[in-house]
């Protein structure tokens, strides 16, 4: 599903007995970081608040389990409190009644397979909660994938985090713009 910002109306008034028809659901969602989810396509504008995203999340939350996000990085990233939020996210759920024993994952966002949106810009790292597993599964991750060769991405996987963390910081107290 990729309809621009209808998403958010369209899956609160879905019962839930259609959405556990789905094995699965792909879905890219848009406006994460505003109260608004402008459609590039048409210029359309839909507004969702804050509350109707959090409750369309947690209905799907309800049924499926999140597999894969990825950031699309045509849209805007935007810092909010301590937090940062990419705009537009693509959510891959599973249905529950087909996993059996799930785990807490261990992937590092964006994974070897995924591709930037747009060839222009970088990629948007996903190394926040709730979809990061943690600094030292990430440097197994990257010393299972390239061993020793991995020490100066080790290192700044490192500062990263902290200047992340010291730019929420700065946000939060006003120092920085979102």
């Amino acid at each position: 599903m990729d309809i621009d910002g209808g998403e958010w109306d369209t899956l609160i008034n879905t019962p839930d007995s259609v959405l556990g028809l789905f094995n699965q659901i792909v879905i890219e969602v848009h406006g994460m970081g505003t109260d608004l989810s402008e459609s590039l396509n048409g210029g359309e504008v839909y507004e969702a608040s804050l509350d109707k995203k959090i409750n369309v999340l947690k209905k799907i939350n309800n049924l499926f389990y999140l597999f894969h996000v990825h950031a699309n990085n045509y849209s805007r990233v935007f810092y909010k409190k301590w937090y940062k939020i990419p705009d537009t996210l693509e959510l891959t759920y599973i249905n529950k009644k087909i996993v059996k024993n799930p785990e807490p994952s261990k992937v590092i966002f964006p994974t070897e397979f995924d591709r930037p949106n747009s060839k222009n810009k970088k990629e948007v790292d996903l190394h926040f909660w709730p979809f990061y597993p943690g600094i030292i599964q990430h440097l197994l991750d990257l010393f299972r994938r390239k061993g020793w060769k991995s020490l100066g991405e080790f290192l700044m996987i490192i500062f990263n985090q902290f200047d992340r963390g010291f730019r929420s910081v700065r946000t939060a107290i006003g120092l920085r713009r979102p």
